[in-house]
């Protein structure tokens, strides 16, 4: 695997686009990831680089803002296509897109809620993963639990039987 090069961190997120083009003709698609500077989007026709294209993403509602959803329009343009395999017999591509420019900030800043939305709740989704991941490795079953807290009590106890010894002879030295 390769060194990543991205500015911006990816979010893999599927949202409906539109894609305006030659000035007049329209397609759908859908994103397969997204970031504040760009997204790869699958379609049904194949695009040359340095394509130009008006953008419009649907944004949903998320988190507690019920409102935070919306349309986001941008201008970008087109700087790799793949042929992709489908489990249909119609093939599609996958185009890669650096947004230019935003038809206004308000837009900008919307995506960019966003995509910090998304990477907030794929690390709250990690941690809790995590968090599950060691509960079961460390008590998942009650047995193993058992054992765990038993090991932990006897060192304790060697510890305290140690530090007390420590101590006698400590004693012992300072009398001297």
């Amino acid at each position: 695997m390769g060194i990543e090069r991205r500015k911006e961190k990816r979010m893999h997120v599927s949202l409906p686009v539109k894609l305006v083009f030659s000035k007049k003709e329209e397609l759908s698609g859908v994103t397969v990831n997204i970031s504040r500077l760009g997204s790869y989007i699958e379609v049904s026709r194949q695009f040359d680089s340095g394509a130009e294209l008006d953008v419009t993403l649907e944004i949903p509602d998320y988190g507690q803002d019920k409102k935070s959803g919306g349309q986001v329009r941008c201008n970008g343009t087109v700087f790799r296509c793949d042929l992709r395999e489908g489990p249909g017999a119609e093939p599609y591509y996958g185009i890669g897109v650096f947004f230019t420019s935003f038809a206004s900030r308000e837009e900008r800043e919307r995506l960019s809620r966003y995509v910090d939305f998304l990477i907030v709740k794929e690390e709250e989704d990690a941690r809790e993963g995590f968090k599950k991941w060691k509960e079961k490795k460390l008590g998942g079953d009650s047995r193993r639990r058992l054992e765990y807290e038993k090991m932990l009590a006897e060192m304790n106890e060697m510890l305290k039987k140690a530090l007390a010894k420590l101590e006698k002879i400590e004693k012992a030295l300072q009398s001297r």
